[in-house]
This record gives C-alpha cells, sequence and structure tokens, in this order.
C-alpha cells in the first residue's frame, strides 16, 4: 500500500513540475506581448503628441488671418483637408 502512495506522489510531483514549466512559458509570452505593447503605446502617444502640436500651430496661424496662406504652401485645399 505505502508503494502505490509513493508511485503516485511521484507522478503528481512530476505533473506539477510540467506544469510548472508550462505556465512559466505562457508567462514568459504574456510579459513579451506586454512589452510590445507597451512601445506600441508610447510610439502612439509620441505620435498623438506631435499631431496635437501640428494642430496648435495651425490654429495659432489661422488665428492670424495667414491658415488659408499655410494651407496653400503645404499643398491642402482652403475648403478642408484632403
Amino acid at each position: 500500500m505505502l508503494v502505490n502512495c509513493e508511485v503516485m506522489d511521484s507522478s503528481r510531483v512530476l505533473l506539477a513540475i510540467r506544469e510548472q514549466a508550462k505556465w512559466a512559458k505562457r508567462k514568459a509570452r504574456i510579459e513579451e506581448r506586454l512589452k510590445k505593447l507597451r512601445a506600441r503605446k508610447s510610439e502612439i502617444a509620441r505620435q498623438l503628441e506631435q499631431v496635437r502640436t501640428r494642430i496648435a500651430q495651425l490654429s495659432a496661424l489661422g488665428a492670424m488671418g495667414e491658415l488659408g496662406r499655410v494651407k496653400a504652401d503645404i499643398g491642402l485645399r482652403i475648403d478642408g483637408m484632403r
């Protein structure tokens, strides 16, 4: 009877070790995905800030009455952006 318990215990230990290795690999994959998503989020935030800065510049020029000239200079239609 004691022999059967030892065999079962060792198989459970082996199963636990396999599960632990599986979850460690899964965790590593998830961490890598998160790293890539954070990098992408940072890039999008940087691009958004550039767009906001450009909008602020164009708004300031529009307030000074120069927007029509600027749009013509950068190839945009006067009635709206392409």
